[in-house]
């Protein structure tokens, strides 16, 4: 049975495309397109985040927590374009400047200004109730970034096989390249590690275990940003890698990928 679009989404500019074998959680579809920005619903429930065998001084940082999300939420399927940045900003800010790159060089401060931006030029009307923009929590990262792995990497644990996934300080040449040219992860998601790192919307501070929608230390200046980037090693890229700046850092490869859900 085919699903009909309904016509008050525009295909020019919202594009809901349905899951047609199986039930979508709420109803929801699996795939949002809009602005240039194509997102995927994340599967929900429990796992296991964070990395084994840390050190006494880790341990609570980047540990291994048991967290559960229960909201439906959706992630960017690629880093937030230069090209994107600048239709919805007005100004490229990137130091590596392609429009087809992700978008670099801006402070997690900026990354909101682009979610309340783009939320403001959107009809509520045509989106799922009571959902916005807005940058992916850490678990939620983290959840999109593993697939159904509970390994080191999405693709296991050797570390040998990054380079067909990921931009790093390997195969790089120094610098960001257009999204989506290497393979994705299994959600469909391209360069969710590499290419550059992605503010999440968490404070930097413990991890707590046995969490439940979680959001750490909103009101902390320092941010964690997740994924490693075209300079990083095997090690920053792993899944459960917590790394993190203060929201007015800017550098050439810290950019983000979009959220949408539930306010957090």
């Amino acid at each position: 049975m085919k699903h009909r679009i309904p016509s008050i989404f525009p295909l020019s500019t919202l594009l809901f495309l349905f899951l047609l074998n199986g039930p979508a959680s709420l109803g929801l579809p699996e795939i949002i397109k809009i602005q240039n920005i194509k997102l995927r619903k994340i599967p929900i429930g429990e796992k296991v985040l964070g990395l084994p065998d840390q050190s006494v001084e880790m341990e609570e940082y980047q540990g291994l927590r048991k967290v559960k999300i229960t909201r439906p939420f959706y992630i960017g399927t690629t880093e937030i374009t230069q090209d994107t940045w600048q239709k919805i900003m007005g100004k490229n800010p990137s130091f590596l400047k392609n429009p087809k790159h992700p978008v670099e060089n801006i402070t997690w401060l900026e990354a909101q200004s682009f979610c309340k931006l783009l939320n403001r030029q959107q009809d509520p009307a045509r989106l799922p109730e009571g959902m916005i923009f807005r940058l992916p929590s850490e678990s939620e990262w983290e959840f999109a970034a593993r697939a159904d792995s509970s390994d080191l990497f999405f693709f296991g644990n050797q570390e040998s096989r990054i380079t067909t996934f990921a931009w790093i300080y390997l195969n790089s040449k120094n610098q960001s390249h257009p999204v989506a040219s290497l393979k994705p992860n299994p959600y469909g998601l391209y360069d969710i590690y590499g290419n550059v790192r992605e503010w999440c919307q968490d404070g930097y501070a413990v991890a707590k275990w046995n969490l439940i929608n979680p959001l750490i230390a909103p009101a902390k200046e320092e941010k964690v940003h997740r994924g490693g980037s075209w300079d990083s090693c095997e090690e920053c890229c792993k899944s459960g890698t917590r790394s993190s700046a203060f929201q007015n850092t800017k550098s050439k490869d810290l950019g983000f990928r979009v959220a949408f859900g539930f306010p957090l």
